[in-house]
């Protein structure tokens, strides 16, 4: 069991000063800014649902969580995203690649839940905001000196 116990929210204004939030040039900066802390994760995607024509988010609308794979494959399919209406991003070590999830994982679940053998979890919800979930400090640290910090 992997319960999370660190905690950041944070709008579009904070990370690219935007009015609009849940963008994915905003998960793009996200997840770049955690890419060398993530050198050996993985990124698993759920529940995600989008504003953008394009299709690369279908198979990761339902549960459980379908591998996207390392931070730089996350970020490609981010930048030509236009907004997130939700979505659950998590990472977890590579080690684990082939270890299925027994929970599922919804944008609206409560907070600071199990996410299993993941270590992260970004929350994009409803056009608003992210939330980010850890179970370690040095992720949220990271983020907070970036982009609420500055």
């Amino acid at each position: 069991m992997t319960k999370t116990s660190c905690f950041l929210k944070i709008s579009g204004q904070e990370i690219n000063a935007s009015i609009l939030s849940c963008t994915g040039e905003q998960l793009a900066l996200i997840v770049d800014c955690l890419r060398e802390k993530l050198s050996e994760y993985d990124w698993y995607s759920a529940d995600v649902s989008t504003m953008s024509l394009n299709k690369q988010w279908e198979i990761y609308k339902g549960e459980p969580p379908k591998l996207i794979g390392n931070s730089t494959k996350l970020i490609k399919l981010s930048e030509i995203t236009d907004q997130f209406t939700s979505g659950v991003f998590l990472a977890a070590n590579k080690k684990y690649r082939f270890v299925d999830f027994y929970n599922t994982y919804e944008t609206e679940d409560k907070q600071f839940i199990d996410i299993e053998f993941c270590e992260l979890e970004i929350r994009a919800f409803d056009t608003s905001y992210f939330e980010i979930y850890s179970i370690e400090r040095k992720f949220i640290d990271v983020l907070a000196e970036k982009f609420v910090n500055n």
